[in-house]
């Protein structure tokens, strides 16, 4: 043990009886008579502050004093105070030593944190793919939770190994199987893609379940989209419309789509609601669509609405937009009439090959209303691009 332990052990137990908790105090009898265990408990003790003042270098000097007494959870916490620099100065080096130490005497948590340092090239180490892989595996083998996800990744990106989506899946199940939240996020995420390698597609729907009964956004839409894949039968329905709206109420638009089919015959304020809400995500073909419901609506509010998002996904060069865009500034409806704004859009549909309206504008026009829109035009074909 090197003398910094010492001194600072010496030094820490010169104020340490007073103000120790019953449990502290026999901990260190216990530390100080060489117990390892006695040792680490202790230094939790002062690295929590339970029943002492926290102290980070007497709870790594105590660690110290079991890890050379080879307990391996004394040396991977070791490890860590080094890797942090809590209580002792950082030194990847020593870290690694510690680390290797503990993993060494196949202590899973050290396992773990060699492969996930060789994964990221953390403590000093070059990324190796294929040495993390080795550490994670052992990890996995002493049943580290963590491991089954990071294993599940590396075959579903091949890092380390050759790509392997059956494999990866089975790696996110053992680890959904022993509770491990990530795996199980997988699993419900992925529920539908991964259908042919579940080994029983019971369980994995009941993990999809308990993810979207959590609140988990993801999961409740793939439950959505798995009961409307069975809308034949009503109840399944029913539960693909709830599942989706708790969904698109966390604001994950594609439940928002479907729920636009499921709406169009049934409720029209439902379905102006979620249409509105995919056309405000930006989605060209939703903007278009719900300026059409607003005309079918015929207020003069609502054509106003309408020649808003028939403008919107013009400009993302929805062609029937531009096209809509021609009349609704042809005909000032719901916008002040501009016959420059409506050749302008003119010009951008035959650019695109259509003509037609073009020529019709063309000989009613001023020069100066030409000209106008020729400008304008140009600003569009800049702007659309």
């Amino acid at each position: 043990m090197r003398n910094w332990s010492k001194v600072l052990i010496l030094a820490g137990l010169a104020v340490f009886h007073a103000s120790a908790g019953p449990r502290a105090r026999l901990l260190t009898k216990d530390a100080e008579s060489g117990s390892p265990e006695a040792q680490y408990d202790l230094a939790e003790i002062h690295r929590a502050g339970d029943e002492v003042e926290r102290n980070l270098e007497l709870a790594a000097a105590w660690y110290e004093k079991a890890a050379v007494q080879n307990l391996p959870k004394a040396q991977y916490a070791l490890a860590l105070c080094h890797a942090e620099g809590s209580g002792v100065p950082r030194n990847d080096e020593r870290a690694l030593y510690w680390l290797n130490k503990a993993a060494g005497y196949y202590y899973a948590p050290a396992q773990y944190k060699l492969g996930e340092s060789y994964a990221n090239g953390e403590l000093g180490l070059r990324k190796d793919p294929e040495e993390a892989v080795k550490w994670m595996r052992q990890a996995a083998a002493r049943e580290f939770g963590g491991a089954f996800h990071a294993m599940g990744n590396y075959y579903l990106f091949g890092r380390g190994v050759a790509a392997d989506e059956a494999k990866a899946v089975e790696w996110f199940q053992r680890g959904a199987a022993r509770g491990d939240e990530k795996c199980v996020r997988m699993i419900a995420n992925n529920f539908q893609e991964w259908s042919a390698y579940l080994t029983d597609a019971k369980p994995g729907l009941g993990l999809v379940v308990k993810q979207a009964r959590s609140g988990d956004a993801d999961a409740q839409l793939t439950l959505g989209r798995y009961y409307w894949s069975e809308a034949s039968e009503p109840e399944a329905r029913r539960m693909a419309v709830t599942w989706l709206t708790k969904a698109a109420e966390q604001g994950r638009v594609e439940a928002d789509k479907l729920l636009v089919d499921y709406y169009l015959e049934k409720d029209r304020a439902l379905l102006m609601k979620h249409c509105e809400k995919v056309a405000e995500s930006g989605d060209a073909e939703y903007q278009e669509k719900l300026a059409g419901l607003y005309v079918e609506n015929g207020a003069e509010a609502d054509l106003k609405a309408a020649a808003h998002w028939y403008l919107k996904a013009a400009k993302q060069d929805r062609l029937e937009s531009q096209i809509k865009c021609v009349f609704i500034y042809g005909k000032g409806t719901g916008v002040a009439r501009d016959r420059s704004e409506a050749y302008a859009w003119a010009l951008m549909v035959g650019h695109r090959g259509n003509k037609a309206y073009e020529r019709a504008l063309e000989p009613i026009l001023s020069m100066e209303e030409k000209m106008k829109a020729m400008k304008r035009f140009r600003a569009l074909l800049r702007e659309i691009k």
